[in-house]
């Protein structure tokens, strides 16, 4: 290599090695969180391109880590997620995923991998609340809910889901765990509750389904038992298509408004078309 010489003294110049930073990770790119620059220097939050956030390897979601993550606010904040999947998934801390994709208007699909068991606060509190797209809720593996506040609001407004996914769930517990969980979420057919044995905690499946609008089919057939202050209260309030509800193993409801305060907040509060609860 030929010598620097400055003056009299001769050096070998340093050979610099420059290496490019990855720009994406996960799928997602700088440009799908804020944007880019135009040619005139100006960032704007116009044309921020849709991405699919992939999160294969991870299994655990630490308190807050994707907390409030691709949150999106059309007009102020949009971020245009589409797909958020997590296929390896086992397990989501306090707020791990609380508000994470909450009114992302782009979002159709949601893959929550080999999670099972949410014991925790607030894991997926208000987490898909107003994705008016989303397709299905990712809760295919769920076998319990444990956890106060876990799926608070989680899927209420969406308006395209169909069904709930929750074939597996055997038990609710935990104070406003499922609470307003799928508050007028329009389309969907069927609570998917089949297997469910019990609720507890202090108002904890409160509005789940309030204001759904097609004939639902509860489900609630291996339901044993309910208990905690209002916990049911509303819990179908207002689903007027509905004509008729079997409880064919409930025998313990062990708190005394555990269904409601009144004939206006009760479980079927508002469903003018039942006419008939077995």
């Amino acid at each position: 290599m030929g010598k620097l010489y400055v003056g009299n003294s001769g050096s070998t110049p340093a050979i610099v090695k420059v290496e490019e930073v990855p720009k994406v990770k996960f799928g997602v790119s700088i440009d799908n969180i804020i944007g880019d620059v135009d040619a005139n220097g100006v960032l704007n939050q116009l044309n921020i391109p849709s991405f699919e956030f992939v999160g294969t390897s991870i299994k655990i979601v630490e308190p807050g880590a994707l907390s409030c993550k691709f949150k999106s606010a059309l007009a102020t904040r949009p971020i245009n997620v589409t797909k958020i999947l997590l296929p390896d998934l086992e397990q989501v801390r306090n707020t791990g995923c609380s508000q994470i994709a909450m009114e992302s208007a782009y979002l159709v699909e949601v893959d929550l991998g080999h999670l099972s068991i949410v014991n925790s606060i607030s894991a997926f509190q208000d987490a898909f609340t107003k994705c008016y797209n989303l397709m299905n809720t990712g809760l295919d593996n769920v076998t319990e809910i444990t956890g106060s506040y876990a799926f608070q609001r989680a899927y209420s407004s969406c308006s395209k889901l169909q069904s709930t996914s929750l074939n597996n769930l055997t038990i609710i517990s935990g104070d406003y765990a499922c609470q307003e969980m799928f508050e007028t979420a329009d389309s969907i057919t069927s609570t998917g509750l089949h297997n469910l044995t019990s609720i507890d905690g202090n108002y904890a499946c409160e509005n789940m389904f309030y204001g759904c609008k097609e004939n639902i089919n509860i489900g609630l057939d291996k339901l044993e038992s309910i208990s905690g202050a209002y916990t049911c209260q509303k819990m179908f309030g207002y689903n007027t298509k509905l004509t008729t509800v079997y409880f064919p193993v409930l025998t313990v409801v062990s708190t005394a408004n555990a269904m409601g305060r009144n004939a206006s907040s009760g479980m079927f509060a508002g469903c003018t078309n039942l006419t008939e609860i077995h």
